[in-house]
């Protein structure tokens, strides 16, 4: 092997690892105090111009896929669900009945525990959501006994009719109890008042 074939083959071994750690041809002309246009024309005289263009696209896609993740997650954190859900949501018009339920309940005082993934979710396993509405034969989201939290495991799909009938149960059963608790805050009355002589 000759001097020049040496020495090239030196030099590759010196660039090869500070190609393949990612280093951009403008660190490394950064570190050497050249241009970067000569760390390219440096790279491919050594032949290595093709692996530091493998190495910087790697590079990018992961940069791209660690964006991307980090763009799910915020998502997830503001909307509880990712991209491709909340565009379904958005197809099926299911984005804006989210925030309508979500309003009324708060408006109701019913604590609102469900992300927009979860609730919609929850209707895509119950095969109702083409039948929702607010007519007897269609379908709603009802709390189990019209009792607690709209949340994952406090809801069903049902049909209005039956969420009705819930309803009324759960007032029923409230109106007793506030009966009851009237009726023992008051004074017992006095033992039947002596009869007069």
């Amino acid at each position: 092997m000759g001097a020049w074939a040496e020495k090239r083959a030196l030099e590759r071994l010196e660039w090869e690892p500070l190609i393949l750690s990612g280093a951009t041809a403008q660190a490394l002309a950064d570190q050497r105090g050249v241009s970067r246009q000569r760390i390219c024309q440096k790279l491919d005289a050594l032949g290595l111009d093709g692996l530091y263009r493998r190495v910087q696209a790697a590079k990018r896609s992961e940069l791209s896929a660690m964006r991307a993740d980090a763009e799910d997650a915020a998502r997830m954190e503001r909307w509880g669900c990712n991209i491709e859900t909340k565009r379904e949501m958005k197809e099926a018009g299911a984005g804006a009945a989210y925030s309508v339920q979500r309003a009324n309940a708060h408006k109701r005082g019913i604590p609102w525990e469900l992300t927009r993934g979860q609730w919609w979710a929850i209707w895509k396993e119950s095969g109702h959501w083409h039948r929702r509405g607010v007519l007897r034969d269609q379908y709603c989201m009802s709390r189990f006994g019209d009792q607690g939290p709209y949340s994952a495991s406090n809801v069903e799909i049902v049909p209005n009719a039956e969420n009705t009938r819930q309803a009324r149960a759960a007032d029923s059963r409230r109106r007793a109890a506030l009966r009851t608790a009237r009726n023992s805050a008051l004074p017992q009355e006095l033992d039947a008042p002596e009869r007069s002589r």
